[in-house]
């Protein structure tokens, strides 16, 4: 109804007319909605602050899967596990896909050109157009996909489903020596020891899970877990989404600025991890308390 009385010299909205009425378009419409509307639901969750580190990636991992799924042959997807796909050749091997009138474009889509009686070179210039966008997406989320021997692919080792099963220490063994900064042996009997903790359990989100991990006591005081929840922990802050790290880049660009450009990085991460600590801590400019150990400190020795 907005382009029924169309001026002659709107150029622009006449063929916006024209657009809208062709029912070829209206077919790729019906393709694209429910594939759009995936996507733009996995890159929220990139944008959020509080989310799951780990299951960011679970769900982009499911994306990619369900997008192969539609183009792939099915002998592909049964011969390959979930690693090995990221790895797929998906631009040069055409031996793995599905024929484009087997591939998946959606109930909606396929009924709506069956409605239109195309002719077959229509039909199929329509399906080959949407079987390229299905391949280009594929494409674009393999490169987003940490690979097999990517730190935040082994982060799934610290997941709770995975630290709880029975395949624990195989998991944990993929990590560098340096990130669980204890002994094979002393691990193995922390994972044993956690997986005795009452309030914990294979569904919980992975922060919550590690916080009270990291904060259980013993009769003693003492923390029986304590190298592998600080690993853990240690691994968990590492600026996995689009928003945390878009943070941490505003911070550096607002401390270290064109007049404090001679600043040491030593400096510049000693005021960073003092301005995000204190906003964990829900602490800010005008409801922070200087200790009376920090006014002491500032007196003439700090220019000499």
């Amino acid at each position: 109804m907005h382009f029924t009385n169309v001026p002659d010299k709107a150029y622009s909205v006449r063929l916006l007319k024209e657009m809208y009425n062709d029912e070829k378009n209206r077919a790729y419409l019906l393709f694209l909605e429910p594939l759009l509307t995936d996507l733009k639901r996995v890159n929220k969750m990139f944008q959020g602050e509080d989310v799951d580190p780990l299951g960011i990636f679970e769900e982009l991992q499911k994306l990619y899967n369900r997008l192969l799924a539609r183009i792939l042959k099915p002998s592909v997807l049964r011969q390959h596990d979930e690693a090995s796909l990221c790895d797929l050749d998906l631009v040069n091997l055409e031996s793995i896909y599905l024929s484009v009138d087997d591939a998946d474009f959606g109930s909606s889509f396929n009924d709506h050109i069956n409605e239109l009686h195309l002719a077959s070179e229509e039909r199929m210039l329509l399906k080959q157009r949407c079987f390229a966008f299905l391949k280009a997406c594929a494409s674009d989320l393999q490169k987003r996909l940490p690979n097999t021997t990517s730190l935040v692919r082994k982060l799934r080792a610290i997941s709770p489903s995975s630290v709880l099963g029975p395949n624990a220490m195989k998991a944990l063994k993929t990590f560098p020596k340096d990130v669980l900064s204890c002994p094979e042996h002393r691990i193995e009997e922390q994972v044993r020891h956690l997986r005795q903790v009452d309030d914990v359990n294979a569904d919980m989100p992975a922060i919550e899970f590690w916080t009270k991990i990291y904060a259980y006591r013993d009769v003693s005081g003492a923390n029986p877990m304590q190298d592998i929840a600080d690993s853990a922990m240690k691994l968990l802050v590492l600026p996995i989404s689009n928003a945390e790290a878009e943070r941490v880049f505003s911070a550096v660009a607002l401390t270290k600025s064109d007049l404090r450009n001679r600043m040491s990085h030593d400096l510049l991460l000693a005021i960073l991890r003092i301005k995000f600590g204190q906003r964990l801590k829900g602490v800010t400019s005008s409801t922070f308390s200087v200790p009376r150990e920090m006014l002491e400190k500032v007196n003439s020795s700090m220019y000499t």
